[in-house]
């Protein structure tokens, strides 16, 4: 959205003052409108306002205004936009003409329609303006820039300021790619038949050509490059190379793994422009990662991108929607995602696939009839998890041991797999009779199976109500979400549709993490629910939640797992790193995290990514992440030291419970290391922080060594007890002084005494012989 435009002086305007406004924007489209309808900009409320701007499915341009009358008028160019090339647009509406321009690098086209049916709404206050489409429109496929509304203005194309038709700077790059593209596959074609076919004269493409194939392997060629230890400059420019090449044969991979590193400079030096670059071509093939990237910059205002919510929200949306559409196809090949962080020991254990120790003792368990075990052991050869690789049909084995031990979980898995027909013969009638036994059991999922049943197979709404309602009472995501579908649908309540009732079943469903609750909420929260308010903040959390559950993520994120288990620290530093620049935390401190502790002899061009990675981890919330980057801050790791901001940053670790952050709070305190130009505050008690200040100390020391985190409890317990000490010394200085007065002076005269023991026994000795010779 564009902001609202707000002025008073303005209102009389609307409705004295003849209609006028001019639009400019420079548009990229990628493909052809394949709707009849591709939304560009617009602005609506209840109905469209003045003025919206389609690319229909011909590649024309087709301009729709509101009348005074309140009815649509709209008209068509007699040209086309065309297709992966910048143009610039213009769309001027003065009174009751209209003018759309159209530059390109030859020519300049225009249309100019006059509108007689009667005079044109258009309020400068109105709603704000929309770029791209929304849930009746999708959207055209392509890239805008410099787009600017002058308000109250319609300036002829001759009369605009230059700057708008100076063309971005993309747009250069983008048509000299395209130019690029075109000589890179030529040099593709001659050498597939250079190498397959000895006539050469013939001038015809083999009809086996497969591009998208050629493109995947030149990638994964440029990727084993980068991969290795020891390349050299030369190697280097020869993997940028197959990238380029592999990009233009239509692999979106090989642009995202170049963005990849020419933002993190790794095999060249930092540059965020050719990486942002590289990301909108990657995106402009599809690319699920770059959606996630981008959607990811928008939304933090991160590599000189400027913060908004309502473009990151329509990058996260796409690949939101790439996520559900993989996961519903559930592909043999895909993985669980899960979350490991390498820096945690315990994640790391029993990862190793099907030969791993834990897992064989899994297995043996299952085997001697545990079902814990048992249904365990399915679920890690069903999805795929610890390494392990997927095996349906033995998956169905032990869901089959486990619904004979009488478990509901692996009755009601039993019931799924017959209904599916994954691993066994598809047999509605056996997973229906699974599935009722597994109810009679308690088990939720299986209320839920039965509802979807009795309303996809027997088309019995009621039935299907019955046991969704069943199931939500039970906070089954799914159930609830589909009784929310039910209720916008007026399939229930005698065909009233209900939108309050099923908004909250659609809020209910999203927050235990349905997808298609997410995304109905996200939409609400996007202004298309009149039951709660507009927040593109709240939608962007939802889509962005459904998009990380994508099947890409996890298999990448297990790539990278299975090469650092097989130290192959490279390989697993590239596959976290593409991870985490499409946003994903945990990802972009394993990737930090590898590149800190095999810097020197592994990965010599990290330099730049760790502490990117480890800002981005940060910027997320994570407490280690801020630690990281606190440490750099206060040791001047980044080029500057800063101590105030290493002390805040501790300060926000601390408060999310981080041990090292109670401990560094702890250390500046006792050793006086703050700085003395700042007031520092700490939690919801504002306990302020003062230097020397060893109640404070105290107080942190022990947060530290009561946290969860083991490795933390002694060197604070120690801590902690030597502050305690020297707090209690102080507190009782006299006391103290006087006791250690006495133990000096005891612990003299004990010596002088053991010293001169002897001394006192020979004199005792002489008296007595003076004595008796005395007589």
């Amino acid at each position: 959205y564009l902001d609202k435009y707000y002025d008073p002086s303005i209102r009389l305007d609307n409705v004295f003052m003849a209609p006028s406004v001019t639009v400019s924007l420079w548009i990229y489209v990628s493909r052809r409108c394949p709707y009849y309808f591709c939304s560009i900009i617009y602005r609506q409320e209840e109905k469209f306002l003045t003025p919206h701007l389609y690319e229909v499915k011909g590649g024309n341009l087709h301009i729709q205004v509101e009348l005074s009358s309140g009815k649509p008028h709209a008209f068509l160019t007699s040209w086309k936009i065309p297709v992966k090339s910048w143009v610039h647009l213009v769309l001027t509406i003065c009174s009751n003409t209209a003018t759309i321009y159209m530059s390109t690098e030859d020519e300049i086209l225009n249309s100019q329609y006059d509108i007689l049916p009667g005079r044109v709404r258009y309020h400068h206050d109105e709603r704000q303006w929309t770029l791209g489409g929304n849930q009746h429109f999708p959207s055209f496929t392509g890239h805008l820039s410099k787009v600017t509304v002058f308000r109250r203005h319609c300036i002829h194309y001759d009369l605009l300021p230059s700057d708008q038709k100076e063309p971005p700077s993309l747009v250069k790059d983008f048509n000299y790619h395209n130019q690029l593209c075109s000589r890179y596959r030529r040099d593709i074609r001659r050498s597939f038949i250079k190498n397959n076919y000895k006539n050469e004269s013939l001038g015809l493409y083999p009809s086996d050509l497969d591009m998208a194939s050629i493109g995947d392997e030149l990638y994964y060629r440029a990727f084993a490059v980068m991969g290795s230890q020891d390349r050299t400059a030369k190697e280097n420019q020869l993997a940028f190379k197959l990238l380029d090449y592999a990009g233009c044969a239509g692999s979106s991979d090989a642009y995202y793994f170049k963005a990849t590193l020419y933002t993190n400079g790794i095999g060249t030096p930092v540059d965020l422009d050719k990486g942002l670059f590289y990301i909108l071509l990657s995106g402009d093939r599809g690319n699920q990662f770059a959606s996630m990237a981008l959607g990811f910059r928008q939304a933090h205002g991160i590599d000189r991108y400027t913060k908004i919510c309502d473009i990151a929200y329509a990058y996260l949306k796409l690949a939101a929607i790439r996520t559900r559409e993989d996961l519903e196809a559930h592909r043999f090949g895909d993985v669980d995602l899960e979350e490991i962080r390498l820096s945690i020991s315990e994640h790391l254990e029993g990862q190793r696939g099907i030969n791993d120790g834990y897992v064989q003792f899994v297995k043996y368990q299952a085997e001697k009839g545990f079902t814990s075990a048992q249904a365990q052991m399915a679920g890690l050869l069903f999805w795929g998890n610890r390494g392990v690789k997927r095996d349906l049909k033995a998956a169905v084995k032990y869901y089959d041991m486990g619904a004979k031990n009488e478990d509901p979980d692996s009755t009601y898995n039993l019931g799924i797999v017959h209904l599916r027909g994954q691993g066994v013969p598809k047999d509605t009638a056996k997973a229906v009779e699974y599935l009722e036994k597994a109810a009679k059991m308690g088990n939720v999922n299986a209320f839920f199976a039965l509802g979807w049943i009795a309303a996809n197979i027997d088309n019995n709404i009621i039935a299907a109500a019955h046991y969704y309602q069943k199931a939500a009472r039970l906070n089954h995501p799914e159930a609830a979400y589909n009784l929310g579908y039910m209720h916008a649908r007026g399939q229930l309540n005698n065909g009233t549709k209900d939108d309050e009732t099923a908004l909250k079943y659609f809020i209910k469903a999203a927050n235990l993490g349905s997808m298609d609750g997410s995304m109905e909420v996200a939409q609400a929260y996007m202004g298309h629910n009149k039951f709660v308010k507009r927040s593109c903040s709240q939608a962007v959390q939802y889509v962005d939640e459904v998009a990380k559950k994508s099947p890409m993520l996890a298999k990448t994120l297990r790539k990278g797992l299975d090469s650092f288990l097989s130290s192959h620290r490279r390989h697993a530093f590239l596959f976290y790193l593409m991870v985490a620049e499409a946003g994903i935390e945990f990802a972009q401190f394993n990737a930090a995290f590898i590149c800190e502790n095999f810097y020197q002899n592994e990965l010599p061009d990290c330099d730049n990514s760790v502490w990117r990675q480890y800002n981005l981890s940060a910027i997320q919330g994570h407490a280690p992440a801020k630690v990281k980057i606190a440490d750099a801050y206060w040791y001047g790791l980044q080029g500057r030291r800063d101590s105030k901001r290493a002390t805040q940053m501790y300060i926000e670790a601390a408060e999310q419970n981080e041990p090292q952050g109670y401990f560094n709070l702890g250390w500046l305190v006792e050793s006086g290391q703050l700085d003395t130009d700042s007031t520092f505050t700490f939690g919801v008690r504002n306990l302020t922080l003062t230097n020397g200040n060893l109640t404070t100390a105290a107080y942190f020391y022990e947060r530290c060594f009561k946290s969860q985190k083991k490795e933390a409890h002694i060197p604070c317990a120690f801590a902690y007890a030597k502050v305690v000490i020297k707090k209690q010394f102080f507190d009782h200085y006299i006391i103290f002084s006087i006791l250690i007065g006495m133990i000096m002076v005891a612990i003299c005269v004990f010596g002088y005494y053991n010293a001169c023991g002897d001394c006192f026994d020979h004199q005792d000795e002489n008296a007595l012989t003076i004595v008796t010779t005395g007589h």
